[in-house]
Protein backbone atom coordinates (compact mmCIF):
# COMPACT_ATOMS: atom_id res chain seq x y z
CA UNK A 1 0.00 0.00 0.00
CA UNK A 2 1.35 3.33 -0.63
CA UNK A 3 1.50 5.77 1.79
CA UNK A 4 -0.81 9.06 1.06
CA UNK A 5 1.36 11.95 -0.73
CA UNK A 6 1.80 14.44 1.91
CA UNK A 7 2.03 17.91 1.21
CA UNK A 8 3.57 19.60 4.40
CA UNK A 9 6.33 17.92 4.28
CA UNK A 10 9.15 20.85 3.54
CA UNK A 11 12.60 20.08 2.94
CA UNK A 12 15.62 22.34 2.56
CA UNK A 13 18.19 22.09 -1.06
CA UNK A 14 21.09 20.71 1.29
CA UNK A 15 18.96 18.10 3.34
CA UNK A 16 17.12 17.02 -0.07
CA UNK A 17 20.58 16.27 -1.96
CA UNK A 18 22.24 14.49 0.80
CA UNK A 19 18.87 12.16 0.49
CA UNK A 20 19.43 12.15 -3.11
CA UNK A 21 23.02 11.04 -2.72
CA UNK A 22 21.82 8.43 0.08
CA UNK A 23 19.38 6.67 -2.39
CA UNK A 24 22.36 6.06 -4.58
CA UNK A 25 24.05 4.46 -2.10
CA UNK A 26 26.88 6.90 -1.01
CA UNK A 27 27.75 6.94 2.48
CA UNK A 28 27.50 10.05 4.66
CA UNK A 29 31.75 10.61 4.41
CA UNK A 30 31.29 10.33 0.55
CA UNK A 31 28.42 13.06 0.48
CA UNK A 32 30.01 15.33 2.67
CA UNK A 33 33.37 14.93 0.12
CA UNK A 34 30.89 15.28 -2.89
CA UNK A 35 29.28 17.85 -1.94
CA UNK A 36 32.77 19.75 -0.57
CA UNK A 37 31.16 20.05 3.00
CA UNK A 38 31.44 18.23 6.32
CA UNK A 39 30.50 15.14 7.58
CA UNK A 40 28.88 16.37 10.78
CA UNK A 41 26.89 18.81 7.90
CA UNK A 42 25.79 15.64 6.59
CA UNK A 43 24.13 14.18 9.52
CA UNK A 44 22.62 17.37 10.78
CA UNK A 45 20.86 17.63 7.03
CA UNK A 46 20.27 13.92 6.69
CA UNK A 47 18.64 13.95 10.66
CA UNK A 48 16.01 16.85 10.22
CA UNK A 49 15.78 14.75 6.54
CA UNK A 50 14.53 12.16 8.57
CA UNK A 51 12.48 14.14 11.06
CA UNK A 52 10.47 15.85 8.72
CA UNK A 53 9.66 12.55 6.48
CA UNK A 54 8.19 10.83 9.97
CA UNK A 55 11.17 8.14 9.28
CA UNK A 56 13.71 6.24 12.12
CA UNK A 57 16.31 4.96 9.55
CA UNK A 58 18.30 7.15 6.62
CA UNK A 59 16.67 3.95 3.94
CA UNK A 60 13.45 4.49 5.33
CA UNK A 61 13.48 8.03 4.59
CA UNK A 62 15.10 7.42 1.12
CA UNK A 63 12.17 4.86 0.69
CA UNK A 64 9.46 7.91 1.90
CA UNK A 65 11.70 10.53 -0.13
CA UNK A 66 10.82 8.79 -3.39
CA UNK A 67 7.33 7.70 -2.62
CA UNK A 68 6.42 11.33 -2.35
CA UNK A 69 7.56 12.57 -5.32
CA UNK A 70 10.71 14.61 -3.68
CA UNK A 71 13.75 13.06 -5.20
Amino acid sequence: MRPARRSNIRLKSDELTCLRWSAEGKSMNAIAIIENTTYANVCFFLRNAKSALGASTLPQATALAKEFGLI
